[in-house]
């Protein structure tokens, strides 16, 4: 998926879970339910990419989301989380060159 999808892909999720859950929550309460089942539902898309590893699949890549999601919410605009996407994969990039990793 590339990285402008996955952004509007979580972004899909939460609105629709959100939407969902503010019919009988409070709208604190349906953020919250609605960020942690979106980083969750993320997180586990990713389950045949990473060989069925659950915690990686939840921890490293649904949780680690989560920044991005906040920041979407905060400004509502994804194209704030879509530059820090841009900018975490060029940093990550550039570690794995200079370390060879």
């Amino acid at each position: 998926m590339s990285l402008i999808g996955e952004e509007l892909y979580i972004a899909a999720i939460f609105v629709l879970i959100f939407l969902l859950l503010s019919t009988f929550m409070r709208t604190k309460f349906s953020i919250w339910g609605a960020s942690t089942i979106s980083l969750l539902v993320f997180g586990l898309s990713h389950y045949a990419v990473y060989d069925g590893n659950l915690y990686q699949c939840i921890f490293v890549i649904g949780l680690a989301h989560a920044p991005s999601l906040y920041a979407w919410l905060k400004t509502q605009n994804l194209l704030i989380p879509m530059l820090a996407h841009i900018l975490y994969d060029l940093i990550l990039l550039f570690i794995i060159l200079l370390f060879g990793i």
